[in-house]
């Protein structure tokens, strides 16, 4: 998303992809609203040597200087680590990366953005990825995503951006942003809205939590009587602020009554069924890890792939081949770097 809006805003991105397919990213930024003028600024990089062999810093200084993204993208940290020989859970060998790989792709100027991934194990993972905390130690910025409601294909989610480090200071702390995403339920096409933490204290929340509403709105139909909000939150199933935010929406929307009750309680009713139209998993509570991947739309054309060779050669293997011009353009330059190095 941040790539696509970066190429929407008239620049270009770098991509150096450690773990998915070419394939796979056309097909997301086609459906984030890319066209073919578009995807020709994306650069597309899957290294399959070290940066730092021969030929292949060079050729990769070379394509930054003529193409000067102003955002590279680092998917992801454990996969570039590995490439380079180098262990994630030591911190003397992710400060080694970024100097001999950060410190690279920052040389023109652009911002880089690093991907990572937490621990499976949600109870011990606290706030920091996979690994040496020094990935973290060694950032301007490191920021967290929670998920408030999956995404997927047809269908709204919601995720938190929360701020774990902020060295510049500009970003409202704890919680940067609310991201929500929206596909269309007949082309697939995503549209997001980014709501900041600042505005978010002053504007009410327009974000409807549509799952759990559904889950709030079942448990409500089986009271014989009306029920406390302690006791709903309860036994639903979810973060407490979130099905909160559902017994409001519920109640606003005339779904469910809210009055008085004993020991300045308030006490909940149904007044009618609210049923979510887009499928979830009945066994998911928003604020937790969906067990499956977000769908996008399907794909419309190929993306350009290139492979960094150790001779600096850019190896092209398109199909059928994105920018064209552009991509040649570049191999050239990064194919007299590669000669110029072997010559000396």
């Amino acid at each position: 998303m941040v790539a696509a809006a970066e190429i929407q805003a008239g620049g270009s991105v770098l991509w150096l992809d450690f773990e998915m397919e070419p394939r796979e990213m056309v097909e997301r930024l086609r459906a984030l609203g890319l066209d073919d003028v578009g995807l020709a600024r994306f650069l597309y990089v899957a290294p399959e040597e070290p940066i730092g062999t021969r030929g292949v810093q060079e050729a990769l200084r070379a394509l930054l200087a003529v193409s000067r993204p102003r955002l590279v993208v680092v998917d992801a940290f454990i996969g570039a680590l590995v490439l380079h020989g180098l262990d994630p859970n030591s911190g003397a060998d992710v400060e080694r990366f970024n100097h001999a790989v950060v410190s690279v792709l920052r040389c023109e100027g652009a911002a880089v953005l690093i991907l990572d991934h937490l621990p499976k194990n949600r109870e011990g993972r606290g706030r920091f990825s996979i690994g040496s905390e020094r990935k973290v130690g060694g950032t301007d910025v490191h920021l967290g995503f929670e998920i408030v409601q999956p995404f997927g294909r047809g269908r709204r989610g919601l995720v938190r951006i929360v701020v774990h480090k902020d060295r510049p200071g500009h970003l409202p702390r704890p919680r940067a942003a609310d991201l929500e995403l929206r596909s269309d339920l007949e082309t697939h096409a995503i549209t997001w809205d980014l709501r900041l933490g600042e505005q978010d204290q002053d504007e009410p929340d327009s974000f409807r939590p549509t799952a759990l509403m559904q889950r709030v709105s079942v448990f409500l139909e089986q009271q014989a009587e009306p029920v406390s909000r302690n006791v709903l939150e309860a036994a639903v199933k979810g973060k407490r602020d979130y099905v909160r935010l559902a017994v409001d929406v519920l109640v606003r929307e005339g779904y469910a009554s809210e009055k008085p009750g004993p020991r300045k309680g308030r006490m909940l009713s149904s007044l009618k069924p609210f049923r979510d139209l887009a499928p979830t998993s009945p066994d998911f509570a928003p604020g937790e890890d969906s067990a499956t991947s977000p769908h996008f739309a399907p794909l419309l054309t190929g993306g350009a792939k290139v492979r960094a060779q150790s001779n600096g050669q850019p190896e092209d293997t398109s199909s059928p081949p994105l920018g064209e011009d552009e991509i040649e353009r570049l191999a050239n330059l990064a194919r007299e770097a590669g000669s110029t190095r072997e010559r000396r």
